[in-house]
């Protein structure tokens, strides 16, 4: 078993650069449009975007960043990139789109006959040889994260009691040893479990979906 593993990641190890960023890159296109992303391009620092279109040559994304946008409107095209990305593609070709109040030209984003934004502003185009890491941040994942509260509880309190159970063996002997080891480590690592299972499912971790590598820049 061990030398399949190895063998494993030896081989993957062995895959060309392009090989690997290819495979990152079709999960990248995996990505549902008006997905938050944290994007790194060239040599920047990650900044917050959301997905419009990725294809195999580049990246579309939607910019919020601007402070000065009112948060309905920004709203208003987050749920356009997330049900209608092509409006974006259409406005950008001297279409002009009209949601609600809202009209979307090649020129910018208008409120009534009021100029918001700038559609070149709004909506990036990246290159993908320009793209160097694509994250997405996730909720409640892992172990704790699905066990919750209770499950928490539960899983902590039995190591919780068989660690401090063994411990004791260690330190004073089995014979001196009774059930109270156990039930003080139970307790323990029950609340500690707990307080964490309660905890894991709200935090926020940040998961590559992609890296360029050195061979493909």
């Amino acid at each position: 078993m061990r030398v399949l593993v190895v063998l494993l990641i030896v081989s993957i190890d062995s895959l060309p650069a392009a090989a690997q960023s290819e495979d990152s890159w079709t999960r990248a296109q995996a990505l549902e449009p008006g997905s938050e992303i944290l994007l790194t391009v060239a040599r920047t620092q990650p900044v917050q975007r959301y997905v419009v279109a990725i294809d195999d040559n580049s990246l579309r994304v939607l910019n919020l960043a601007d402070s000065s946008l009112p948060g309905p409107l920004a709203e208003t095209l987050r749920s356009i990139a997330s049900e209608h990305p092509e409006y974006f593609a259409r406005a950008a070709s001297n279409g002009t789109v009209v949601v609600g109040r809202v009209r979307l030209t090649k020129t910018g984003m208008f409120v009534g006959n009021d100029q918001v934004a700038d559609l070149q502003r709004l909506v990036e185009t990246h290159a993908r040889p320009d793209v160097s890491e694509i994250a997405r941040r996730r909720r409640g994942r892992g172990f704790w994260g699905h066990l919750g509260p209770l499950g928490g509880f539960f899983v902590g309190g039995m190591v919780g009691g068989l660690v401090s159970g063994v411990a004791c063996r260690a330190v004073s002997g089995r014979d001196r040893c009774d059930t109270g080891a156990f039930l003080i480590g139970m307790v323990a690592g029950g609340v500690a479990g707990g307080t964490y299972g309660g905890y894991a499912p709200r935090r926020e971790t940040e998961e590559i979906v992609y890296r360029a590598t050195l061979g493909t820049r």
